[in-house]
């Protein structure tokens, strides 16, 4: 089969895939996508309604590769699990990265385990197990692998991947209505004659007067936010940070410091919200890592610790926990990590939950073959290069006085 037939076959196939889809999932309305929509500024606004949006989009412009980009924008409430997943033609491997309104990611994800409904490859993307954790405006990006994105939507590599006809199908928010437009105010009917009040007017108005007592409104009790999954569990809003410590690679053990201890685990931050706290969870159940079953637990921090969440502070008490980097079965290219466990409701039953969010990703570079100018783009003759020197002379820069990321959030 030649490449413009082939290219014919899954287009055709990709539509029937997508009508299909939308009979099963209830998909109610339907979009094409609308370019440039490669900045955050200019990302096209999805209006969710209940039953969810498909969006008809292509990732380039049907050449071998692309350094295409596509975000939308779409509204959603503190306590929403949406479903977002990217249903390709089968040609290429997209990639998609949930953000927050400041450029912060949330959750990322390359292949869907298990695939999409309907999927023709294993390579598509699903996000489907981040719980929003405030009201406000999200974004979703989708490119193809390997140009994995950074914060800002920045790729972390710029190489050109193969493109091809998608499907973005998103679901879970709340619905978004356009309110409708005012009528028209009707101007007063002018009149020329006065109306003419007498006394027996007056008493007849006064003898049909009541006194109404208007009981005071009592505010309605707003219902817990509890969102299951399709297995029931309850989706839960984690954290993962950055860690330090070494990884071992091709079953062998790292050499130097082994991953013991908080200092060498990756931290997790488990958020409390309305119809969860995090502090009721069973921390020996606690699993995390590329599939989320994977025993990689070392501690939690016995006192709980309110995390800022897009940075504000909620008065919640938070679970904090650490996970051996080497127990978690990530490989070189994972973007995401899942977390499951089990807690106790206020009605004393144990409950499962789960929850997902993007990993890191590092750019490492050769620290023997560039000095540190080059590798940080300083003009050895400029002032910061000074005083690098002069630190690594006072000591300073050994103890990371000068590295605002020497420290852990957690």
């Amino acid at each position: 089969m030649n490449t413009q037939w082939q290219k014919h076959f899954k287009t055709t196939m990709i539509g029937g895939l997508f009508a299909s889809m939308s009979c099963i999932h209830g998909v109610a309305g339907a979009v094409t996508e609308v370019e440039p929509n490669d900045a955050q500024s200019q990302a096209q606004v999805l209006l969710v309604p209940a039953d969810g949006l498909s969006v008809s989009a292509m990732m380039g412009t049907g050449a071998p590769t692309t350094t295409d980009l596509d975000i939308y924008a779409f509204t959603a409430k503190a306590g929403d699990v949406p479903t977002i997943m990217v249903v390709s033609d089968g040609s290429w491997d997209p990639l998609l990265v949930l953000y927050d309104s400041l450029g912060n990611i949330l959750d990322m994800n390359d292949d869907a385990y298990p695939m999409n409904p309907n999927s023709v490859s294993p390579l598509d993307s699903r996000i489907d197990m981040h719980r929003i954790s405030s009201d406000g405006t999200y974004y979703v990006a989708v490119t193809p692998i390997p140009r994995f994105l950074g914060t800002s939507f920045v790729p972390v590599f710029t190489d050109p991947g193969a493109g091809g006809a998608y499907i973005l199908m998103a679901q879970g928010m709340t619905a978004t209505t356009v309110p409708a437009p005012l009528p028209a105010p009707v101007p007063p009917v002018a009149t020329t004659e006065e109306p003419v009040i007498t006394a027996e007017d007056l008493e007849v108005a006064f003898e049909e007067l009541e006194v109404v007592v208007e009981e005071p409104e009592v505010p309605a009790v707003e219902p817990e936010v509890v969102t299951v999954s399709g297995d029931g569990a309850l989706i839960a809003t984690i954290q993962v940070k950055d860690w330090h410590g070494k990884v071992a690679q091709n079953g062998k053990k790292s050499k130097g410091k082994k991953n013991k201890g908080k200092k060498h685990g990756i931290p997790v931050a488990i958020i409390s919200a309305p119809g969860f706290d995090a502090m009721k969870i069973n921390k020996s159940s606690l699993t995390f890592g590329a599939t989320g079953d994977e025993s990689s637990l070392i501690s939690c921090r016995k006192k709980g610790k309110d995390v800022k969440v897009d940075k504000v502070k909620d008065g919640h008490k938070d679970l904090v926990c650490y996970f051996r980097a080497d127990a978690t079965g990530f490989q070189e290219n994972d973007v995401q990590g899942i977390l499951r466990g089990t807690w106790v409701n206020e009605d004393g039953v144990t409950q499962k939950f789960e929850g997902s969010a993007a990993l890191s990703v590092l750019i490492v570079t050769n620290k023997k073959g560039e000095s540190w100018h080059v590798r940080h783009g300083v003009d050895p003759r400029g002032k910061r290069y000074k005083e690098h020197k002069r630190s690594k002379k006072t000591g300073h820069h050994k103890h990371g006085k000068h590295n605002k990321h020497s420290k852990l959030d957690y």
